[in-house]
């Protein structure tokens, strides 16, 4: 018999895939459910509730992501804010990071709407992003390298509309001036 963990763990790796397929747009407990391939009841079994299953699946996402950008710039690296900008830029603006980029900001909008759970779960999943980004700047000044790595978070999110809003040719030319210019 599958261990409650086990099955969890499955469910997430099951909905994570849903919800890069599918965005907020199908996260009903019953589309859920059916996503993992559960009934209602038993995925309520393997989460505590909607909320739960919901900051399970998108800290899922936000690792896959973290992995995929770690390939690019590798634990202890430190590059200068061009770099980091470059390198991260060039693994979430790929064609294959997309569906990761769009439930980013369908994440963002639903937040900046007050929509439980994610305005409880943004600050927290943009705070490990951020942390992340800090971590591989060279920057030696704590202020300047925490206000470096909101800047270029601000600017791979700017560049991601730009592509979900059909101008990926003006995104890559705004990505080459902006790394020029740092």
């Amino acid at each position: 018999m599958i261990k409650r963990q086990d099955q969890r763990e499955r469910c997430i790796e099951l909905l994570a895939a849903h919800m890069l397929a599918h965005g907020l747009g199908q996260t009903s407990l019953r589309q859920l459910a059916d996503a993992a391939g559960v009934s209602n009841r038993m995925l309520l079994y393997y989460f505590d509730d909607k909320a739960d299953i919901l900051t399970a699946v998108l800290g899922k996402v936000a690792s896959d992501l973290q992995m995929h950008l770690t390939r690019a710039i590798p634990a202890g690296v430190k590059l200068p804010p061009k770099d980091v900008l470059r390198d991260c830029a060039t693994v979430l603006l790929d064609e294959d990071m997309r569906p990761y980029m769009q439930l980013n900001i369908e994440v963002i909008a639903a937040s900046g709407r007050g929509v439980a759970p994610f305005a409880n779960l943004a600050p927290g999943l943009f705070a490990g992003f951020l942390s992340w980004i800090e971590a591989h700047l060279a920057t030696k000044n704590t202020a300047k390298r925490k206000a470096e790595a909101a800047m270029i978070l601000a600017m791979i999110d700017g560049l991601t509309v730009l592509i979900l809003g059909g101008k990926a040719a003006e995104a890559e030319a705004a990505l080459t001036r902006l790394v020029a210019a740092l």
